[in-house]
């Protein structure tokens, strides 16, 4: 039985430390200046270093570094991030956010293209929703940037989609039963 108040309140935990970090990465670019590479391999490096903490003692953490899913999840979340901070040198968190939900377009085609899994009725209309948003938030951006933020916003869609489809086919990730199996993985 799945409790539903847990999973609000983590829900809203969630969305307040996604914006934390978002607000965190449009500082660092905007006002540090900060060189993107180096901060986004610094930030996952220590994302990582956190998920070994809750992992704990176990196995599969070896047998996962050796194989090629894992190398290329993090080489694709390596280029998601580093699109991601220079899109907000273009536009503000809030547009950045909103406009990511371009995700949920390429997610809903590239899951009837690859998994043959077709789309109901409701993912057309949602996905029509969310492109009459995305529209509307894309046609406000100064047409001095528009074009450079929308391809960064773009880039961090498909590898966002990308890395989410090799997670949901990489083979520790398909035998891992607990949180902690799956902290040694993602």
């Amino acid at each position: 039985m799945m409790d539903k108040r847990k999973g609000i309140i983590l829900s809203f935990l969630t969305m307040f430390f996604w914006a934390l970090h978002d607000v965190a990465f449009r500082f660092a670019a905007v006002e540090f200046k900060v060189e993107p590479t180096v901060f986004i391999c610094f930030t996952l490096f220590v994302s990582a270093f956190v998920l070994i903490v809750v992992a704990g003692p176990g196995s599969g953490g070896v047998s996962t570094l050796k194989r090629g899913h894992t190398w290329a999840y993090g080489i694709i979340e390596v280029f998601m991030n580093i699109a991601q901070m220079f899109a907000l040198l273009y536009i503000t968190t809030t547009e950045m956010n909103f406009l990511n939900r371009f995700t949920v377009i390429m997610s809903i085609l590239a899951t009837w293209a690859i998994f043959s899994r077709k789309p109901h009725s409701s993912d057309f209309i949602g996905g029509g929703l969310v492109l009459l948003g995305l529209y509307m938030i894309a046609a406000g951006l100064d047409p001095a940037i528009r074009v450079q933020a929308l391809v960064c916003i773009f880039f961090v869609a498909f590898t966002s989609v990308t890395a989410a489809m090799l997670g949901e086919i990489h083979p520790d990730n398909l035998e891992a039963e607990s949180v902690r199996e799956r902290s040694r993985v993602a």
